[in-house]
């Protein structure tokens, strides 16, 4: 007798829908390697709006805009800064979290990691494992993973 072959279900997706639209936290982590100078790096988040127009990024082309709504007197009664970038320099992010002087960063590299709740706007950054920056009423909607970097070592980093 010829035993017939067991049919299975297939496996119910690993995140349904409902599950991804609870879903409002991101991370993503950057090592830089020895020999890259982290002052030549930045990492974080983008909107949708931010658009670089040239060669070099600096914190000055950064667009920044705050709503102000008013109350029936003239007063404000809410406010809210909106950026088109939230990026951050690693060597000015180790110089906050190390006890080290000089910023000077280890021998082995950095990790440097950086976090996004879409739900609340809260964009947060660790560095070496320390917390050290959060922006409160940061991007809410869209933020896309973004780093910047020059070149001054062959081995440049790892984004995770």
């Amino acid at each position: 007798e010829v035993a017939s072959p067991e049919v299975t279900s297939p496996q119910p997706p690993a995140f349904d829908d409902e599950m991804l639209e609870l879903i409002n936290e991101y991370f993503y982590g950057v090592r830089i390697f020895p020999g890259q100078d982290p002052g030549m790096v930045y990492v974080g988040w983008v909107t949708t709006q931010y658009h670089l127009h040239t060669d070099d990024f600096s914190q000055d082309c950064v667009r920044s805009v705050t709503v102000q709504k008013l109350d029936n007197y003239g007063g404000i009664a809410e406010s809210v800064d909106r950026q088109s970038c939230y990026l951050m320099r690693v060597d000015e992010m180790y110089a906050e979290v190390s006890n080290d002087p000089s910023g000077k960063p280890p021998s082995t590299g950095l990790f440097v990691g950086c976090f996004v709740d879409v739900a609340t706007g809260v964009v947060s950054f660790t560095c070496e494992g320390k917390e050290s920056n959060k922006v409160q009423d940061g991007a809410r909607n869209k933020a896309l993973p973004n780093s910047f970097l020059k070149a001054s070592s062959k081995m440049l980093c790892n984004l995770s």
